[in-house]
């Protein structure tokens, strides 16, 4: 019986030594895709900026005009 124990408890640990690792893996592949869409969403934000920026420069020239027409 104590040797079936010391078996079962062998092999329990490879399995779970061999899960631990395989989840560390996995978690290390969903942080760097994590990082990878942080650093996306960043860049979308630049972007988004910028065009907002134009968007507003645009509309500031669009009222100036209106005024130059209208008056």
């Amino acid at each position: 019986m104590e040797l079936t124990r010391e078996i079962l408890d062998d092999v329990l640990g490879i399995f779970g030594r061999d899960l631990r690792e395989s989840m560390n893996k996995r978690f290390d592949e969903i942080d760097k895709r994590f990082d990878r869409l942080e650093g996306e969403f960043r860049e979308l934000g630049k972007t988004l900026r910028i065009h907002d920026a134009k968007i507003e420069s645009h509309d500031r020239k669009f009222k100036e005009i209106g005024k130059v027409a209208v008056g």
